[in-house]
């Protein structure tokens, strides 16, 4: 169940910008209406590259601090963004809401795509589409959240991810270590 921790990332796209759960006042208008939208699309971008060109190559798991971050960035960054949908419109708000949700979930994807690289293909057949359950969930429940309760449902969502993933991290089916097969000590000390 662990491994569906990437479906709360993609849960948390349709919570925050197709539902009225972050932004009630835009019912019926598309995502990119809002001006912190661009500033987050940006920021994921410039994220998914630096954190791709970063971790890319090393063969032991991410620092947990990082999934720790961009965790609480995304989270926070919905807060944010929920503020000029509460009557309190300032463009730092704006800037700040568009960095910390573009940073946080694009560095989640990056992460999550790390250890998901490093299953079984079976596991990753089966876990992949499954997140998509998340999502599903999510759009048969955040549509209805009003308010306080919506922003609080999606800015939970990224939370969720982030401690799958540091639980996926844990997982010995993902190991992220490079072992010799031959050095059966090191193969134990992993397991």
């Amino acid at each position: 169940l662990r491994y569906l921790g990437i479906g709360f990332i993609w849960a948390w796209i349709y919570g925050s910008y197709e539902t009225f759960a972050v932004y009630p006042e835009r019912t019926g208008v598309g995502i990119n209406a809002d001006d912190s939208w661009i500033i987050s699309a940006t920021a994921v971008v410039v994220t998914m590259f630096a954190t791709g060109l970063l971790l890319g190559r090393r063969p032991a798991a991410p620092h947990r601090q990082l999934v720790l971050a961009s965790s609480i960035a995304a989270a926070a960054g919905t807060v944010l963004s929920a503020l000029p949908a509460l009557g309190s419109y300032y463009v730092p708000v704006l800037f700040a809401s568009g960095l910390l949700t573009g940073f946080g979930t694009g560095a989640l994807y990056v992460l999550w795509g790390q250890a998901l690289a490093r299953l079984d293909a079976e596991s990753a057949e089966v876990a992949i589409p499954s997140a998509s359950l998340v999502t599903f969930a999510g759009a048969l429940v955040l549509p209805y959240l009003p308010g306080l309760a919506g922003v609080t449902a999606t800015a939970t969502l990224p939370l969720l991810s982030g401690l799958l993933l540091w639980l996926t991290y844990r997982d010995p089916a993902v190991i992220w270590e490079e072992i010799d097969p031959r050095d059966r000590s090191a193969a134990r000390r992993v397991s």
